[in-house]
Protein backbone atom coordinates (compact mmCIF):
# COMPACT_ATOMS: atom_id res chain seq x y z
CA UNK A 1 0.00 0.00 0.00
CA UNK A 2 2.94 2.29 1.37
CA UNK A 3 4.50 1.60 -2.86
CA UNK A 4 1.05 2.74 -4.12
CA UNK A 5 0.57 5.95 -2.86
CA UNK A 6 4.34 6.81 -3.44
CA UNK A 7 3.23 6.23 -7.17
CA UNK A 8 0.87 7.96 -6.97
CA UNK A 9 1.99 11.15 -5.17
CA UNK A 10 5.18 10.76 -7.60
CA UNK A 11 2.59 10.34 -10.58
CA UNK A 12 0.82 13.74 -9.40
CA UNK A 13 3.97 15.61 -9.31
CA UNK A 14 5.27 14.98 -12.67
CA UNK A 15 1.90 15.83 -14.12
CA UNK A 16 1.82 18.98 -12.53
CA UNK A 17 5.34 19.84 -13.33
CA UNK A 18 4.68 18.78 -17.43
CA UNK A 19 1.46 20.39 -17.50
CA UNK A 20 2.80 23.73 -16.56
CA UNK A 21 5.19 23.39 -19.52
CA UNK A 22 2.41 21.91 -22.10
CA UNK A 23 -0.77 21.19 -20.71
CA UNK A 24 -1.67 18.72 -23.73
CA UNK A 25 0.82 16.22 -22.73
CA UNK A 26 -0.94 15.19 -19.50
CA UNK A 27 -4.59 16.01 -20.47
CA UNK A 28 -5.44 13.87 -23.08
CA UNK A 29 -8.89 14.14 -23.04
CA UNK A 30 -11.51 16.82 -23.65
CA UNK A 31 -11.06 19.84 -26.23
CA UNK A 32 -9.79 22.32 -23.17
CA UNK A 33 -6.07 21.59 -22.39
CA UNK A 34 -5.14 24.19 -20.21
CA UNK A 35 -2.41 24.46 -17.09
CA UNK A 36 -5.48 25.26 -14.84
CA UNK A 37 -7.25 22.39 -15.97
CA UNK A 38 -3.73 20.11 -14.86
CA UNK A 39 -3.64 21.74 -11.44
CA UNK A 40 -7.32 20.70 -10.58
CA UNK A 41 -6.91 17.36 -11.84
CA UNK A 42 -3.17 16.42 -10.69
CA UNK A 43 -3.86 18.49 -7.74
CA UNK A 44 -6.65 16.71 -6.14
CA UNK A 45 -4.41 13.22 -7.28
CA UNK A 46 -1.81 14.80 -5.39
CA UNK A 47 -4.03 15.95 -2.56
CA UNK A 48 -5.75 12.38 -2.32
CA UNK A 49 -2.20 10.46 -2.00
CA UNK A 50 -1.07 12.72 0.78
CA UNK A 51 -4.56 12.07 2.95
CA UNK A 52 -4.11 8.09 1.77
CA UNK A 53 -0.05 8.57 3.19
CA UNK A 54 -1.52 9.83 6.12
CA UNK A 55 -4.15 7.31 6.69
CA UNK A 56 -2.10 4.58 6.14
CA UNK A 57 1.35 5.18 8.41
CA UNK A 58 2.09 3.62 11.15
CA UNK A 59 1.23 5.02 14.49
CA UNK A 60 3.71 6.43 17.23
CA UNK A 61 2.71 2.73 19.34
CA UNK A 62 3.14 0.87 16.28
CA UNK A 63 6.23 2.47 14.84
CA UNK A 64 7.75 1.73 18.48
CA UNK A 65 6.91 -1.35 18.90
CA UNK A 66 7.94 -2.28 15.17
CA UNK A 67 11.87 -0.37 15.69
CA UNK A 68 12.28 -2.15 19.27
CA UNK A 69 11.71 -5.62 17.48
CA UNK A 70 14.34 -4.58 14.69
CA UNK A 71 16.86 -3.63 17.18
CA UNK A 72 16.44 0.17 16.49
CA UNK A 73 16.10 1.15 20.30
CA UNK A 74 16.95 4.62 19.13
CA UNK A 75 14.00 5.05 16.80
CA UNK A 76 11.75 3.01 19.45
CA UNK A 77 12.54 5.78 22.12
CA UNK A 78 11.82 8.55 20.00
CA UNK A 79 7.93 7.00 18.82
CA UNK A 80 7.34 5.76 22.27
CA UNK A 81 7.99 8.90 23.50
CA UNK A 82 5.81 10.59 21.06
CA UNK A 83 2.41 8.66 21.81
CA UNK A 84 0.22 11.25 23.91
CA UNK A 85 -2.05 10.05 26.43
CA UNK A 86 -5.25 10.45 24.68
CA UNK A 87 -3.41 7.46 21.98
CA UNK A 88 -4.84 4.56 22.61
CA UNK A 89 -1.70 2.57 22.97
CA UNK A 90 -0.56 5.02 26.05
CA UNK A 91 -0.38 3.03 28.22
CA UNK A 92 1.32 0.06 26.26
CA UNK A 93 3.94 2.24 25.24
CA UNK A 94 4.65 3.84 28.93
CA UNK A 95 4.99 -0.24 29.74
CA UNK A 96 7.81 -0.41 26.67
CA UNK A 97 9.49 2.85 27.00
CA UNK A 98 11.72 1.48 30.29
CA UNK A 99 12.94 -1.57 28.54
CA UNK A 100 13.24 0.26 25.28
CA UNK A 101 15.40 3.17 27.01
CA UNK A 102 17.32 0.35 29.25
CA UNK A 103 18.23 -1.44 25.61
CA UNK A 104 18.75 2.03 23.68
CA UNK A 105 21.68 3.46 26.77
CA UNK A 106 23.29 -0.16 26.37
CA UNK A 107 24.03 0.21 22.40
CA UNK A 108 25.15 3.56 22.88
CA UNK A 109 27.33 2.08 26.15
CA UNK A 110 28.22 -0.59 24.12
CA UNK A 111 28.88 1.78 21.22
CA UNK A 112 31.07 4.40 22.96
CA UNK A 113 33.45 1.79 24.71
CA UNK A 114 34.49 0.72 21.14
CA UNK A 115 35.14 4.39 20.35
CA UNK A 116 37.20 4.36 23.41
CA UNK A 117 39.03 1.68 22.57
CA UNK A 118 40.18 3.04 18.96
CA UNK A 119 40.42 6.60 20.70
CA UNK A 120 37.97 8.31 19.36
CA UNK A 121 37.16 10.83 22.24
CA UNK A 122 34.67 12.88 20.04
CA UNK A 123 32.42 9.98 19.20
CA UNK A 124 32.61 8.81 22.73
CA UNK A 125 31.72 12.66 24.41
CA UNK A 126 28.43 12.53 21.37
CA UNK A 127 27.31 9.22 22.58
CA UNK A 128 27.28 9.46 25.74
CA UNK A 129 26.61 13.04 26.56
CA UNK A 130 22.62 12.16 26.58
CA UNK A 131 23.03 8.88 28.18
CA UNK A 132 19.59 8.13 30.01
CA UNK A 133 20.11 9.60 33.50
CA UNK A 134 19.46 6.26 35.90
CA UNK A 135 19.93 3.89 33.30
CA UNK A 136 22.09 0.67 33.55
CA UNK A 137 25.51 0.74 33.91
CA UNK A 138 24.71 5.28 34.07
CA UNK A 139 27.67 5.43 36.46
CA UNK A 140 30.19 3.76 34.00
CA UNK A 141 28.89 6.35 31.48
CA UNK A 142 29.61 8.75 33.64
CA UNK A 143 32.87 7.70 34.71
CA UNK A 144 33.82 7.07 30.79
CA UNK A 145 32.31 10.66 29.57
CA UNK A 146 34.62 12.42 31.87
CA UNK A 147 37.72 10.16 30.85
CA UNK A 148 36.87 11.09 27.31
CA UNK A 149 36.18 15.03 27.86
CA UNK A 150 39.79 15.37 29.79
CA UNK A 151 41.39 13.11 26.97
CA UNK A 152 39.84 15.67 24.52
CA UNK A 153 40.98 18.90 26.34
CA UNK A 154 44.44 17.05 26.77
CA UNK A 155 44.73 16.47 22.99
CA UNK A 156 43.20 20.02 22.51
CA UNK A 157 45.83 21.66 24.28
CA UNK A 158 48.73 19.38 22.87
CA UNK A 159 47.47 20.23 19.72
CA UNK A 160 47.38 24.09 20.40
CA UNK A 161 50.79 23.57 21.67
CA UNK A 162 52.14 22.17 18.42
CA UNK A 163 50.81 24.32 16.24
CA UNK A 164 52.38 27.30 18.36
CA UNK A 165 55.33 25.58 18.36
CA UNK A 166 55.13 25.33 13.98
CA UNK A 167 53.64 28.95 14.43
CA UNK A 168 57.28 30.51 16.29
CA UNK A 169 59.79 27.94 14.21
CA UNK A 170 57.74 28.91 11.08
CA UNK A 171 58.44 32.53 12.23
CA UNK A 172 61.69 32.15 13.36
CA UNK A 173 62.72 30.36 9.83
CA UNK A 174 61.17 33.19 8.27
CA UNK A 175 63.42 35.84 10.28
CA UNK A 176 66.63 33.86 9.26
CA UNK A 177 65.58 33.69 5.26
CA UNK A 178 65.35 37.24 5.78
CA UNK A 179 68.48 38.13 8.02
CA UNK A 180 69.97 35.25 5.25
CA UNK A 181 68.96 37.24 2.42
CA UNK A 182 69.96 40.57 3.55
CA UNK A 183 73.33 39.39 4.44
CA UNK A 184 73.32 37.52 0.57
CA UNK A 185 72.34 41.15 -0.83
CA UNK A 186 75.15 42.62 0.99
CA UNK A 187 77.46 40.61 0.15
CA UNK A 188 76.51 41.08 -3.46
CA UNK A 189 76.41 44.66 -3.41
CA UNK A 190 79.97 44.18 -1.50
CA UNK A 191 81.17 41.87 -4.24
CA UNK A 192 79.92 44.04 -7.31
CA UNK A 193 81.28 47.41 -5.66
CA UNK A 194 84.43 45.38 -5.35
CA UNK A 195 84.65 44.20 -9.02
CA UNK A 196 83.25 47.64 -10.35
CA UNK A 197 86.70 49.03 -8.35
CA UNK A 198 88.75 46.37 -9.53
CA UNK A 199 87.83 46.93 -13.14
CA UNK A 200 88.05 50.68 -12.91
CA UNK A 201 90.91 51.81 -15.48
CA UNK A 202 93.83 52.77 -13.54
CA UNK A 203 93.83 56.17 -14.93
CA UNK A 204 91.01 56.87 -13.03
CA UNK A 205 92.20 56.43 -9.91
CA UNK A 206 94.54 59.31 -8.85
CA UNK A 207 95.00 62.74 -9.45
CA UNK A 208 98.58 64.12 -9.70
CA UNK A 209 100.02 67.51 -9.35
CA UNK A 210 103.28 68.85 -8.77
CA UNK A 211 103.81 72.21 -6.47
CA UNK A 212 106.95 74.40 -6.36
CA UNK A 213 107.39 76.79 -3.52
CA UNK A 214 107.65 80.36 -4.26
CA UNK A 215 111.27 79.88 -4.62
CA UNK A 216 111.26 77.38 -6.79
CA UNK A 217 113.94 74.90 -5.17
CA UNK A 218 111.51 72.76 -2.98
CA UNK A 219 109.07 70.62 -4.85
CA UNK A 220 106.10 67.92 -3.89
CA UNK A 221 104.16 65.77 -5.46
CA UNK A 222 100.91 65.77 -4.48
CA UNK A 223 98.48 62.97 -5.24
CA UNK A 224 94.60 62.64 -4.82
CA UNK A 225 92.43 59.57 -4.78
CA UNK A 226 89.22 59.43 -7.11
CA UNK A 227 87.98 56.01 -5.47
CA UNK A 228 87.32 54.82 -2.08
CA UNK A 229 89.42 53.27 0.17
CA UNK A 230 92.88 52.51 -1.86
CA UNK A 231 96.28 51.96 -0.77
CA UNK A 232 99.17 53.89 -2.33
CA UNK A 233 101.88 50.83 -1.73
CA UNK A 234 104.93 52.43 -3.30
CA UNK A 235 105.67 55.46 -5.51
CA UNK A 236 108.61 55.59 -8.26
CA UNK A 237 109.93 58.64 -9.89
CA UNK A 238 111.80 59.01 -12.44
CA UNK A 239 111.99 55.21 -13.18
CA UNK A 240 114.02 55.29 -9.28
CA UNK A 241 116.43 57.80 -10.09
CA UNK A 242 114.60 60.23 -7.69
CA UNK A 243 116.93 60.57 -4.16
CA UNK A 244 113.48 61.74 -2.62
CA UNK A 245 112.10 58.37 -2.41
CA UNK A 246 114.37 57.09 0.36
CA UNK A 247 112.32 59.08 2.03
CA UNK A 248 108.88 57.62 1.82
CA UNK A 249 109.70 54.27 4.16
CA UNK A 250 107.44 56.59 6.88
CA UNK A 251 104.89 57.72 4.74
CA UNK A 252 104.27 54.63 2.33
CA UNK A 253 102.00 52.74 2.09
CA UNK A 254 99.16 55.33 2.87
CA UNK A 255 95.47 54.67 2.78
CA UNK A 256 93.26 57.27 0.99
CA UNK A 257 89.46 58.10 0.50
CA UNK A 258 87.95 59.21 -2.14
CA UNK A 259 88.97 63.00 -1.98
CA UNK A 260 92.11 62.92 0.38
CA UNK A 261 95.58 63.57 -0.51
CA UNK A 262 99.31 62.86 0.21
CA UNK A 263 101.54 65.18 -0.07
CA UNK A 264 105.65 63.71 -1.04
CA UNK A 265 108.78 65.30 -1.66
CA UNK A 266 110.09 64.86 -5.03
CA UNK A 267 113.11 65.92 -7.12
CA UNK A 268 113.39 69.43 -8.77
CA UNK A 269 113.43 67.62 -12.54
CA UNK A 270 110.47 65.35 -11.97
CA UNK A 271 108.60 64.11 -15.26
CA UNK A 272 107.60 60.85 -14.90
CA UNK A 273 106.05 59.03 -11.58
CA UNK A 274 104.44 55.62 -11.27
CA UNK A 275 102.00 54.51 -8.67
CA UNK A 276 101.67 51.17 -7.13
CA UNK A 277 98.17 51.10 -5.34
CA UNK A 278 96.44 48.15 -4.45
CA UNK A 279 93.81 48.33 -7.48
CA UNK A 280 96.29 49.29 -10.02
CA UNK A 281 99.15 50.79 -11.12
CA UNK A 282 98.84 54.52 -12.37
CA UNK A 283 101.76 56.50 -14.48
CA UNK A 284 101.70 60.20 -15.14
CA UNK A 285 104.13 62.02 -16.97
CA UNK A 286 105.10 66.07 -17.16
CA UNK A 287 106.60 68.28 -19.96
CA UNK A 288 109.44 70.37 -18.53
Amino acid sequence: MEILVLVLLLVAALGIILGMIKPGIVIRWGSSKTRGKVLLTYGLVFVTGVVLAAVIAPSDIDAGKTALAQGDYNAAVTHLKAVKPSDPGYAEAQKLLPDATEKFAASKLKAAQAAEASGDHAKVISLLTDYPPGAVDSESASKMLAQAKNAAATAERERNEQAAQRAAQAQADKAQREAQAQADKAQREAQRQQEAESTLSHDKLLLASIETNAYGYYHTLILQSKVNDITIKSVKMNRGNCNAEKDYKGVLPAKLKFGDTLRLATCKSLIEASIVTDKGRQDFEWEQ
